[in-house]
């Protein structure tokens, strides 16, 4: 699937670039569909159809380019065209993203967008010719791997039409992450099933695939926005499927929640919560509006906060999310943005409201300010000459929220009920830390202890 950001902080980004990088290849034609599955992948098919319970409705196209073909195919001919108003958009964007503190002054979007494009990839369905396309030439076991992930898409594609458009950014969003957490699920499945000596040359395919592409080195935001969809879409397709089922899973690819909410937040994705009607923010005398209202999204929140707070503070501020508006605004000539949270309940916008005044310390007082009520949190922020650094390790806040549903999954696996995999939930925020996380990947049995003092604190409140 191609890469997109629509729905989450990048909106600008994906409509500026992603569209126009595909208007780069012209189709002059339907497209034309080979009568059957190449001997080398009809297995793959086969497995893809049988894990994710669909059909195909006929077989697509396998390119297998070079690394200049590839790139080539990604990027076209030349640069990406922007019009004198889309240059202008992108500039503020920039300069909003900046405000926030979560790119710094060297930071060039296009260059890095296209960079992530050409080099963070492997292969991608496209929608609009609907065929796959391949880095590199031959099909050893890490091809096949990527070619189940692609061949996912492209099921889907034939059962849901990836190229639909909804009427909100948040069903966008949450649209792009079902198809990348559903096509990584479904990769996982194949890894878990490959003999002992594939499951070897597949780890080893690791260690060259970095020399084959090049060092992706982007800003960590931009990281961070396009991995969102696969590294938190995976357990958040498994968890729904796991508690619902896959009629259910269904569903939701024909008819998303219009928000990302259920990114971070699995309770509100299987309650089927609807973001809250949210009043835009407005502007002041001395200040002049430039963008129209857009939501900010969950995810987008999760990341500014967590760019200069902690992990924990950041994920419990965000659990109570219930709407959001934002609008962009020039103040004494620079960007600013202005963005409104709404959250469940009253102690939800208290809790928003206590991260936010820890992660405006990061800023200079006069470029960021937090204000509201008992129902809303407003913050404001406008580009400063001197843009906070964002705290070390912050490159690596998705691990805390991806951690937390794969941990719940198997919570829910074991037979706990709804109301102990929520307290979990809860706990899982006062024992586990980054480093603790990063560390368990080394010794397991340090996570397996955390797990039992959480289990342990759930067992005493639903005693007392």
């Amino acid at each position: 699937m191609k890469l997109n950001l629509k729905g989450a902080l990048l909106a600008t980004i994906a409509a500026l670039l992603v569209l126009n990088v595909v208007a780069l290849r012209s189709i002059d034609s339907e497209p034309a569909y080979p009568s059957r599955w190449d001997k080398q992948v009809a297995p793959l098919a086969a497995f893809v159809e049988d894990a994710r319970h669909l059909r195909f409705d006929h077989a697509v196209r396998i390119s297998y380019l070079s690394p200049a073909e590839y790139r080539k195919r990604i990027l076209g001919d030349g640069e990406v065209s922007l019009s004198t108003a889309e240059k202008e958009e992108l500039e503020r964007f920039a300069g909003q993203s900046r405000a926030l503190g979560l790119i710094d002054k060297d930071t060039n979007l296009l260059d890095d967008v296209q960079d992530i494009q050409a080099n963070g990839t492997s292969a991608f369905y496209d929608p609009e010719t609907e065929d796959i396309v391949v880095f590199g030439t031959k099909i050893d076991v890490s091809t096949r791997v990527t070619l189940v992930h692609e061949m996912t898409h492209a099921l889907q594609d034939q059962n849901f039409d990836l190229s639909r458009e909804f009427s909100t950014d948040g069903a966008d969003s949450l649209f792009e992450a079902l198809g990348e957490g559903d096509a990584s699920r479904i990769e996982t499945a194949y890894v878990e099933q490959l003999n002992e000596a594939d499951s070897a040359a597949y780890e080893k395919s690791f260690e060259e695939s970095n020399d084959d592409h090049g060092e992706v080195d982007v800003a960590p935001i931009l990281e961070q926005l396009f991995g969102a969809p696969y590294v938190l879409g995976e357990p958040m397709t498994t968890l729904y499927e796991q508690v619902k089922s896959t009629k259910d899973l269904n569903a939701l690819f024909r008819k998303p929640v219009p928000s990302d909410e259920g990114l971070l937040n699995i309770f509100s994705l299987l309650a089927g919560e609807k973001p809250q009607k949210v009043r835009a923010p407005k502007v002041v005398a001395g200040e002049k509006r430039t963008d129209a209202p857009t939501p900010f999204s969950a995810l987008a929140w999760y990341l500014t906060l967590a760019a200069h707070v902690d992990e924990r503070v950041a994920l419990r501020a965000v659990d109570g999310w219930g709407g959001d508006s934002s609008i962009g605004y020039k103040k004494d000539g620079r960007d600013c943005i202005r963005a409104v949270f709404v959250g469940d309940s009253p102690n939800d916008v208290t809790e928003m409201r206590g991260a936010l005044d820890q992660w405006k310390t990061a800023f200079s007082a006069e470029r960021v300010s937090v204000t509201g009520d008992a129902t809303r949190v407003e913050v404001s922020a406008c580009e400063a000459d001197d843009i906070p650094a964002p705290r070390a390790g912050s490159e690596n806040s998705l691990i805390v929220p991806v951690s937390r549903l794969q941990f719940l999954q198997g919570a829910f696996a074991a037979g706990a009920p709804l109301d102990t995999v929520q307290c979990l939930s809860r706990e899982f925020l006062n024992y586990v830390t980054v480093d603790a996380l990063l560390d368990a990947n080394e010794d397991a049995k340090l996570f397996t202890r955390q797990a039992g003092s959480m289990a342990q604190a759930c067992a005493r409140q639903k005693s007392a």
